[in-house]
């Protein structure tokens, strides 16, 4: 993805120069690795915590409505709770 430019109505013009870590040159693939290999690591962590500490983690899709999803998972427990 290229970084954002002006739209052809603007006046200013496009000054800043292309990131090094851009797909043409290969540290991207290296910082992106270790990104994921960090954001694995803290994902475990965290559900380590959770299990310790009895605590229920649950993922959020962030396009949904906050309220829809809140209903959902409570529909959900319910169903969970009534099979039990």
């Amino acid at each position: 993805m290229k970084p954002a430019r002006p739209n052809r109505t603007s006046k200013r013009r496009w000054t800043k120069p292309w990131p090094t870590c851009w797909p043409g040159n290969k540290s991207w693939l290296a910082i992106a690795l270790a990104y994921l290999a960090a954001l694995g690591e803290f994902n475990d962590q965290l559900e380590g915590i959770c299990q310790r500490n009895r605590i229920e983690r649950v993922l959020v899709d962030t396009s949904r409505d906050l309220g829809e999803v809140l209903v959902d998972y409570l529909n959900q427990r319910s169903r969970l709770n009534r099979g039990r």
